[in-house]
């Protein structure tokens, strides 16, 4: 969740326009990518011991309490008698979480295991096609600004998948997160992202049904752009 904090306000934008109400003294804890590891902490911020600085919870990055807190709850589901993927399963269902199934797939656009001119030549092509990519899902956020319907948006989109893709429907929410283009169907959501460094695209997708989400991410993967 991106911070977008209105002063003296308890709402939040996330990167998909949406606001999120956190309450009064919203507490956040984070966890990051690999080199961010995680945060922990109480209800209030803890100082330091001269009390000239205080922080929202301690970062750690050597894994010592997330390996404590797996310890724990290993132990408990012990002693309970339940399974580790049962306890997930009910999380999902008391939290009533629908997006249950995610994929991710990175797609490398040139031959790694070349050389010389060779590579340089390649990846050259590979960030072409990269960028190219790119510029016909951020130009669909273009044309849903010039009054174009998300249907019709939609219907593009359809053009370009394989043949023997299964249509998309609903698109009801299409987003300019930053750095890549987030699109919505109800069902399933999915992320497409350039890598900033390589001639890499990112795919993203979470959904309710694990059959659709595989199908969808074949197809988008696959879409002649």
């Amino acid at each position: 969740m991106a911070e977008n904090r209105s002063s003296g306000s308890d709402k939040y934008g996330s990167p998909t326009g949406s606001q999120i109400v956190l309450g009064a003294n919203p507490r956040a804890l984070i966890m990051c990518e690999e080199s961010g590891g995680a945060v922990w902490g109480g209800m209030q911020p803890m100082r330091n011991r001269s009390g000239s600085r205080s922080l929202l919870a301690l970062r750690e990055k050597d894994g010592m309490q997330i390996a404590l807190i797996a310890l724990s709850l290993a132990c408990h589901l012990f002693h309970s008698g339940h399974s580790f993927a049962e306890y997930y399963c009910n999380l999902i269902t008391e939290n009533d979480i629908r997006h249950k199934y995610y994929r991710r797939r990175d797609i490398l656009l040139y031959d790694e295991s070349l050389t010389g001119e060779e590579r340089s030549s390649a990846m050259a092509e590979g960030l072409q096609k990269r960028d190219r990519i790119m510029a016909f899902f951020f130009a669909l956020i273009s044309r849903a600004k010039s009054g174009e319907t998300l249907a019709e948006i939609c219907r593009q989109v359809n053009l370009r998948l394989p043949e023997n893709a299964a249509a998309l429907t609903g698109l009801n929410r299409l987003c300019d997160v930053g750095d890549g283009v987030y699109m919505d169907f109800g069902g399933f959501w999915c992320l497409i992202r350039p890598s900033g460094t390589d001639a890499v695209v990112r795919y993203y997708i979470e959904g309710e049904n694990r059959a659709r989400v595989d199908q969808v991410l074949d197809a988008i993967v696959n879409a002649r752009v």
